[in-house]
């Protein structure tokens, strides 16, 4: 970072670099990208979690804690999934970090805002990457950086899955698991799931802790 030692005024760099130069992308599974900060520098672009990634492993190297944070984003109209970081400052402690959300704010009047603050429509489920699921699930995991939604196990009979997304059909299912994120407070029966099972078939609501 040149002469920079302050670590806001560093941490204010790195997250200038990467909104102005990594525009959103869509992305694979994580699970299939072996370094996803090296896979957003190498492809020159990345998802809101990539980014994500990328920051935090840049400021880390400059010995400024951050962690990571993700749940939903709840704007009007434009309801989704969203990852984006915490920094540690010391005096002040932890703070919302969204280099994602700065590509959008570039050379506006919120162009720093994102850099030590957060909106208002956030719904917070995980901190930090990797929890396990407890029950442990059977099969290998289709999100291993964190998890919003849950993740299904299946095998031997039908289930239909309705979600905001587009319905999918589970075929070949006659045990279902069912993990989810563990939200103190809140019921797994989400109202964005709901499963039309067959008569035979009781599912098993894991939660991610």
């Amino acid at each position: 970072m040149g002469e920079e030692k302050n670590p806001v005024l560093q941490a204010s760099m790195i997250y200038d670099w990467i909104a102005t130069n990594f525009p959103w992308a869509g992305a694979r599974e994580y699970s299939t990208i072996p370094n996803i900060p090296e896979y957003v520098v190498e492809n020159r672009h990345g998802d809101c979690g990539q980014v994500a990634l990328l920051y935090i492993t840049l400021v880390r190297c400059l010995g400024i804690p951050a962690r990571w944070e993700s749940g939903f984003m709840l704007h009007p109209g434009a309801e989704n999934y969203h990852d984006w970081a915490e920094t540690y400052f010391e005096g002040t402690g932890w703070v919302a970090t969204d280099p994602s959300f700065g590509r959008s704010t570039t050379g506006e009047s919120l162009a720093d805002y994102y850099k030590t603050g957060i909106d208002l429509y956030r719904f917070v489920v995980n901190k930090g990457v990797n929890g396990s699921f407890d029950p442990k699930k059977n099969y290998i995991r289709s999100e291993t950086v964190d998890n919003q939604a849950g993740e299904v196990e299946w095998k031997m009979e039908i289930l239909n899955i309705k979600t905001g997304l587009p319905t999918f059909m589970l075929i070949h299912a006659s045990r279902l698991t069912l993990t989810v994120p563990n939200i103190p407070g809140h019921s797994p029966n989400y109202p964005w799931l709901q499963c039309a099972q067959a008569e035979t078939m009781q599912p098993k609501w894991q939660h991610n802790q």
